[in-house]
């Protein structure tokens, strides 16, 4: 009968990192091995080129793993074509053809391995898992063999799930390299603006410039230029008085626009109260690259940049100081500087100059 700790520690392993580290930890001392090796690649792929597991102390001056990889891996045993769930005696194959093999022996001998061990399985994907043990100066245990043969179908149930999660992570990675590349995160609060939950997407923007973060307490922090506006979202959508998605403009230079919509879903955590999802629309990177443009054709102070593209997003004097930290009076004497130097007759002129300028960095 299999042990119930060997199956335990097979699939617990699936969540480990590196997996099946404690699999073959229990595995080599529940068969006397000395070492335990799981190699897993596709039947169509090179040697050497697939997932590769051991446990066991290195005693030797030559690493186990490549002493495993190059001498049984893509050595002259003919491991892939033996059958799914059987186990081979590998020494006594090496042994039958002693003279073709004798590189091989002397490897062998050099490390006093006395006992080899492999077993197979092939899962519906077409992913082989090879899985050796290894004794040095004795014998297996008894039930080795037993063991083996009994863990085949137990292991291939295994690695069909660690296959199919790992493609899952694959496709996922895409997804999120996506969403990253797209500038776009999000978050999930309750009514009363404590963030339940949020994606790496909103890092970028979570503390910038005080327009959007994460209080101490997990309440949601905007600026106090469209707090109320966001917080009464927020309560109509959580209320259920409101369910239409809304669209808020938080700051134009950089661009950071958030879309609030009852979420379909919440988690556990959420309790009793409805959820809102809050989508955070980002474009920091260009946003830099058009103010350091803008700066360098027009000769403006790094400021002086910020607040110029700000107004030219349509924002007034006054908003466009909210935005940026500054005093109306600040803004104002930089807008005198910008006029100065642009040569601007007023906001529409500076529009007309900022344009021109953007299609001069582009011709």
């Amino acid at each position: 009968m299999l042990s119930d700790t060997l199956i335990d520690a097979l699939f617990a392993g699936l969540s480990e990192e590196p997996p099946w580290t404690t699999f073959l930890d229990v595995l080599r001392r529940h068969t006397g091995a000395d070492h335990a090796f799981l190699y897993c690649q596709p039947t169509d792929s090179t040697f050497g080129r697939g997932v590769y597991r051991w446990s066991g102390e290195i005693t030797t001056d030559e690493d186990e793993e490549s002493f495993f990889r190059n001498r049984w891996l893509m050595g002259p045993v003919p491991w892939t074509d033996f059958e799914n769930g059987r186990v081979y005696d590998v020494l006594a194959i090496i042994r039958a053809n002693a003279s073709r093999n004798a590189a091989l022996v002397q490897q062998l001998e050099q490390h006093r391995i006395s006992a080899v061990r492999l077993m197979k399985v092939t899962d519906p994907t077409g992913v082989v898992s090879s899985l050796f043990l290894s004794k040095a100066g004795g014998a297996l245990a008894a039930s080795a063999d037993q063991t083996l043969t009994q863990l085949a179908p137990v292991l291939r149930g295994a690695v069909q799930v660690y296959v199919a999660r790992e493609h899952e992570r694959y496709r996922a990675s895409f997804g999120i390299d996506a969403v990253r590349r797209s500038r776009i995160g999000w978050l999930t609060l309750d009514g009363r603006g404590r963030v339940i939950e949020h994606d790496e997407g909103c890092a970028p923007v979570l503390g910038r410039g005080g327009m959007l973060g994460i209080a101490a307490n997990g309440r949601l922090m905007v600026d106090p230029l469209h707090r109320r506006e966001v917080y009464g979202k927020l309560r109509a959508i959580a209320d259920g008085t409101d369910t239409r998605p809304h669209s808020i403009i938080l700051c134009r230079e950089p661009w950071i626009e958030l879309t609030l919509q009852p979420a379909r879903r919440k988690p556990v955590s959420a309790g009793a109260m409805e959820t809102v999802l809050m989508y955070v629309h980002y474009d920091l990177e260009e946003a830099a690259t058009d103010e350091r443009r803008a700066g360098e054709m027009l000769n403006l102070s790094p400021r002086e940049t910020e607040l110029a593209l700000v107004l030219a997003r349509g924002a007034s004097v006054k908003q466009a100081a909210a935005e940026l930290g500054l005093t109306v009076l600040t803004a104002r004497s930089y807008l005198r500087s910008i006029y100065s130097k642009t040569g601007a007759k007023g906001l529409t002129d500076l529009v007309r100059i900022l344009t021109r300028s953007s299609l001069r960095q582009e011709a």
